[in-house]
């Protein structure tokens, strides 16, 4: 049934109205809810780019975006696109009026979109995770890293805006950059709950709890 999903403040279509039609945004949401930390359906990757939506969440936790959206945990000020050559699902920016400082948020928590249901569950899957950690810092090293966020920014503004207020964007951002970059996973270490005799641990039981930490950007599983 199309009508809740064509609803006003859901998801109306901007483009395509005529056809009232919402197969593919079902099959996608279908798909995304079946989504967690042990698997990834294989409908999935088919019917969301996940390269670009994890890229769209490092933006905007890089740009400190404190803007009611998905991004943020809420549920609107977002976009939906799916083309026919492509037809995977892809997340717009909307709205960026909460961004760079404006609303706050140099130290706001990382993966705030998680508190989404679906969208959180997603985002355990560690290869799905793994994109997103490493995209951040693929950003940070390039569009975000101070010297050329810098330049971004002066060729967008020109003279709209005083030097005051470039100043503080440029301030913010790199604070934000330094905020995120200090969040990443980057350490292997391990945590062994066993008693030693002499410098080697053993254990009586065939069972063995480990914990610990790796690099997030590049590790999806870990083999002991």
């Amino acid at each position: 049934e199309p009508a809740p999903y064509g609803a006003q403040y859901f998801y109306a279509k901007q483009t395509n109205r005529w056809q009232n039609n919402y197969t593919d945004l079902i099959r996608f949401l279908q798909a995304l809810g079946q989504a967690d930390s042990h698997q990834i359906p294989e409908s999935l990757p088919l019917r969301m780019n996940l390269e670009n939506w994890t890229r769209h969440l490092a933006v905007h936790d890089l740009l400190g975006n404190e803007e009611t959206s998905l991004v943020t945990g809420d549920r609107g000020d977002y976009a939906l696109y799916a083309g026919t050559i492509d037809p995977r699902f892809m997340l717009i920016p909307y709205d960026l009026d909460g961004a760079v400082g404006v609303l706050g948020g140099e130290k706001s928590p990382l993966l705030r979109a998680a508190s989404n249901a679906a969208l959180g569950q997603a985002l355990q899957h560690p290869e799905i995770a793994a994109m997103y950690w490493r995209q951040l810092q693929e950003l940070a090293d390039s569009v975000f890293e101070p010297a050329q966020f810098a330049k971004t920014v002066d060729a967008l503004t020109g003279d709209y805006l005083p030097a005051s207020e470039l100043a503080r964007i440029k301030s913010f951002a790199a604070k934000r950059r330094a905020f995120v970059l200090s969040k990443i996973p980057r350490d292997l270490s391990v945590t062994v709950r066993l008693a030693k005799r002499g410098s080697v641990y053993f254990s009586e039981s065939p069972k063995l709890d480990l914990t610990g930490a790796v690099d997030a950007t590049r590790t999806i599983e870990v083999r002991v």
